[in-house]
């Protein structure tokens, strides 16, 4: 164990103070990633495009209303061992997987 490290710095810790990533359980209705996405194909392929570029994951725009930034789950699907930051989560086991509110 590493100088410094203890038992109270487990994962089910870092999820307690809130050092997780959050993640939607299922894609919303307007998913960028569907046929059903609010923007064109051109416009979905360039933010994807942006996210994986700059080693981000894309923020559902569906939790801006009310849970913060929250990954959307197709892209989480797709791309987790694409960005840094979601390799990290997951090998941290700091995933939490949270439900959308209903329209």
């Amino acid at each position: 164990m590493l100088s410094g490290t203890t038992k109270e710095t487990s994962d089910m810790d870092s999820k307690s103070r809130g050092n997780t990533l959050k993640v939607f359980r299922t894609s919303c209705n307007e998913c960028l990633f569907s046929n059903n996405r609010i923007v064109s194909y051109e416009r979905a392929a360039e933010i994807i495009y942006g996210c994986l570029e700059n080693d981000n994951w894309f923020v559902c725009h569906k939790s801006l209303l009310d849970e913060g930034d929250v990954c959307c789950s197709s892209f989480f699907g797709l791309h987790k061992r694409d960005v840094l930051p979601l390799r990290l989560a997951v090998m941290c086991n700091a995933v939490e997987w949270i439900d959308q509110r209903p329209a």
